[in-house]
């Protein structure tokens, strides 16, 4: 199970990291009323088929890209903060041939269907079992051992030492009663029902946690929990002072996660610099021992999606090329290949470092809070094949509200993105420990994208929305880099609003 654990840090640190980073913030302190975000998706949807909207005119049957006057490359360089910042897009604009729709949605959760599709697809003939959480003697054993060698550490601060010395006293006990071997529960893929008590109340959802026998391959689902108000429980003293506390929000965000823990690489952050797609060669430093060509891992992810029963409405969005290391601990190659929603042949937007929204944004004890994700699947793929699939918070389309939006000309999106993306990037470039700052757009799409109301938190629209992807880095002082890959800015591609993807609006 070694192996696993590192996944799950990998993911969510790169998740995690992801979430915070870009300074989104910025958007809400604008004052230019040509930018500000329309707060109600029902605005929304009047903008979108107002006849009094700019538009190109084109005559019937021209492609959208032509109809909104979209070049084929934008390459331009923009400052800011004195000169600490450097904003350079050398981009294509990535323009669907589709009529672009706005499409009302609410958060789904996996069906039985979907769930047996994967698990098949995934496992085989692999037996799998259950996961237990109940430890054996032995692996209580092996525990204890870990922890003593902690003991040794010389550093160890004393309220840590302390812990340790708890937690071996809990194995200890722990190993009195544990059984010598562990009944496992074979597993066909059906999902359970799982209990939990937050305060007094008892909150369920549906899951499924199963491991290989060598726990090489490895299955996890989770659908969202069935609390629709935020559960706090809150402990005090005899003076009213808070002692404890613990909740459980109001997510939406259920997610299925494949690993097959033999073959994955361990360890870093997707850095997603090196965009791949089809026709590219394998670049001359990742040939030797890892052969697989881009062509081939966009055929194997195309291949897998018809597999698993969602080719007709899931397709494969980006493609970039990764180092990692393996479990040998040598530097190993592996394709990042991200897969989004297309809605009647449109494209969903694939934000890569946002995991979801917070409309609540960060609570205190109390609060309510809630958290959509958006929907996004993720896969691994080496030369053995998918070895990692993350498929979460799927999205349940309600109606199309509009068949065909109206847009704004490229040239205004354009003239939003030149004044808000220096702004977005600069108030950090302007720190002292920081020496420069670039921001680095190396593709422009035009994608559907969920936003919600201001006041809404599951209920929202697909509208059409323009994404600048690439990288931003800061130089420090003393020579460290920060650098994230993905979407640096959000334009709603009807009412030229930036969107805060924070926010979710």
């Amino acid at each position: 199970m070694k192996k696993l654990k590192i996944v799950w840090k990998r993911f969510l640190l790169w998740i995690g990291a992801a979430a915070v980073a870009l300074p989104l913030a910025a958007c809400r302190q604008t004052t230019d009323p040509a930018i500000l975000a329309q707060k109600n998706t029902e605005q929304i949807i009047e903008l979108a088929v107002a006849d009094d909207t700019e538009t190109v005119d084109a005559p019937s049957g021209t492609p959208l890209a032509e109809q909104l006057d979209a070049p084929e490359r934008l390459s331009e360089q923009l400052t800011g903060a004195d000169g600490k910042l450097t904003v350079t897009i050398d981009a294509p604009v990535v323009v669907p041939e589709c009529d672009m729709p706005i499409v009302r949605v609410e958060p789904a959760e996996f069906t039985q269907e979907q769930v047996t599709n994967v698990f098949q697809a995934f496992c085989g003939d692999t037996p799998m079992f259950l996961e237990s959480d109940v430890m054996t003697k032995s692996e209580i054993e092996q525990s204890i051992a870990i922890h003593r060698e902690n003991l040794n550490d010389e550093t160890l601060q004393q309220a840590d030492r302390d812990l340790e010395e708890q937690v071996i006293a809990e194995l200890q006990k722990a190993y009195l009663t544990a059984p010598e071997t562990n009944e496992r529960t074979q597993t066909d893929g059906t999902l359970q029902t799982i209990f939990q008590t937050i305060g007094r109340q008892l909150i369920g959802h549906l899951e499924l946690n199963a491991t290989s026998e060598d726990h090489a391959l490895n299955v996890t689902v989770v659908n969202d929990s069935d609390n629709d108000e935020t559960i706090w429980n809150i402990q005090y003293d005899e003076n009213g002072n808070i002692t404890s506390a613990n909740s459980m929000g109001v997510s939406r965000n259920a997610y299925i996660l494949l690993t097959n823990s033999a073959e994955l690489t361990t360890d870093g952050l997707m850095l997603l610099t090196n965009r791949v797609q089809r026709g590219d060669p394998l670049p001359a430093e990742t040939q030797g021992d890892f052969s697989l060509t881009p062509d081939e891992a966009i055929d194997c992810a195309e291949s897998w999606l018809q597999k698993i029963g969602v080719s007709d409405y899931m397709a494969v969005t980006d493609v970039f090329l990764e180092t990692g290391i393996d479990g040998n601990g040598d530097s190993s190659c592996y394709y990042a290949v991200f897969c989004t929603r297309t809605v009647d042949g449109c494209p969903c937007a694939y934000l890569h470092n946002y995991f979801g929204s917070e409309p609540d944004g960060t609570p205190g004890i109390g609060d309510d809070f809630t958290f959509w994700g958006y929907e996004n699947m993720l896969l691994e793929i080496t030369e053995n094949g998918v070895v990692l699939m993350n498929w979460a918070a799927p999205l349940q389309l309600l109606e199309t509200v509009n068949p065909s939006a109206t847009l704004k000309p490229f040239s205004e999106i354009k003239e939003i993105a030149d004044k808000i993306l220096p702004m977005l990037y600069e108030d950090k470039a302007r720190y002292e420990s920081v020496s420069s700052a670039e921001v680095t757009v190396d593709r422009i799409t035009l994608s559907l994208q969920r936003v919600t109301d201001q006041d809404q938190f599951d209920q929202g629209l697909l509208v059409p929305v323009w994404n600048f992807l690439g990288t931003w880095s800061y130089q420090s002082t003393n020579g460290d880099v920060d650098a994230l890959s993905g979407s640096l800015l959000s334009v709603n591609a009807i009412d030229g609003s930036v969107i805060d993807v924070g926010l979710g609006y």
